[in-house]
């Protein structure tokens, strides 16, 4: 920034409306020059802030897509774990009637296994007396 020199008042002088008009002029352009500069600054950082908001708003879209996808995986996932919840209970509720079963099973074969033992001593009373 250029300063404009106004000649200098001397103690002795009277202050003088042209000179105090020049001083004047002199402070209005310094004034007026750092107006237009703060007012590029601030333009500058009006543009910085924009392209800064920009950038921010897309990674925000970008996190809420993604949140949107886990979200829909989320519902899968519940459906699916239902699912499976489900699944065990049967299966449980299987291999208690398998059990149960077994163990019917294995006294029915008990049982027929002894009538078969009875019933070949009856057969061999019959056949040799």
């Amino acid at each position: 920034m250029k300063k404009i020199l106004v000649k200098k008042q001397k103690k002795d002088e009277l202050i003088t409306k042209e000179y105090l008009d020049k001083r004047l002029s002199v402070t209005e352009k310094n004034f007026d020059n750092k107006i237009i500069g703060l007012d590029n600054k601030i333009n500058k950082i009006d543009k910085k802030l924009d392209r800064t908001i920009h950038y921010i708003n897309l990674k925000f879209d970008s996190i809420e897509d993604k949140l949107t996808k886990l979200d829909t995986i989320d519902k899968r996932l519940e459906t699916i774990t239902t699912t499976l919840a489900w699944l065990a209970g049967e299966y449980k509720k299987f291999d208690e009637e398998h059990t149960v079963l077994s163990e019917q099973n294995n006294r029915t074969n008990d049982t027929i296994n002894n009538h078969e033992e009875r019933i070949s001593r009856l057969e061999q009373r019959v056949v040799t007396p």
